[in-house]
């Protein structure tokens, strides 16, 4: 990922967390930004539309609107996404939409990470990792289960940039 990229969707996400968090609106706000991700990749030439110059900004916007309008999407939000098409930075929404969630889940003492296993885990299985994560670190834990058949058994889970690997293959080599 472009370290520019990351830079305009940490900065668009915190002020986008701050701005909602100070209205109380922040799970409104969660919500609908994995709604619209659905609906941007549903909708690809409107993404299109909204990069290309063939629109004025006023002709964005107001499309932007009536959209909003008939998804019944947060003021806050809607005004953050006119501001991303205004400046063709549409294209970097998934990148807002993580740096939101990256500072909600600093603001709750979160950390989210994966769990890469050689076949599906039951829930109660991750459920138990992530109990013992959170013991050992101190701060509520999400693991987004992954399943990887090119591993052989046992269990890899990355979390806060430092990977646990518990894999055969590791405890092989």
């Amino acid at each position: 990922m472009n370290l520019t990229l990351t830079k305009i969707g940490k900065l668009y996400g915190k002020a986008l967390f701050e701005i909602s968090d100070e209205l109380n609106q922040t799970t409104q706000v969660e919500t609908q930004l994995s709604e619209l991700a659905l609906f941007f990749k549903a909708n690809k030439v409107l993404g299109e539309v909204l990069v290309g110059r063939a629109f004025t900004n006023t002709q964005k916007e107001n499309l932007l609107n009536d959209i909003g309008l008939k998804l019944g999407i947060n003021a806050v939000l809607l005004n953050v996404i006119k501001l991303l098409a205004c400046r063709g930075r549409i294209y970097q929404f998934e990148e807002v939409k993580s740096g939101f969630q990256f500072y909600k889940d600093k603001s709750q003492n979160t950390l989210r990470g994966k769990i890469t296993a050689s076949d599906q885990l039951e829930e109660s299985q991750i459920k138990d990792l992530m109990s013992v994560f959170q013991k050992k670190l101190g701060k509520k834990v999400i693991l987004e289960p992954v399943t990887d058949p090119k591993l052989i058994g046992g269990l890899v889970v990355e979390l806060d940039g430092v990977t646990y690997d518990g894999s055969i293959k590791t405890a092989l080599t």
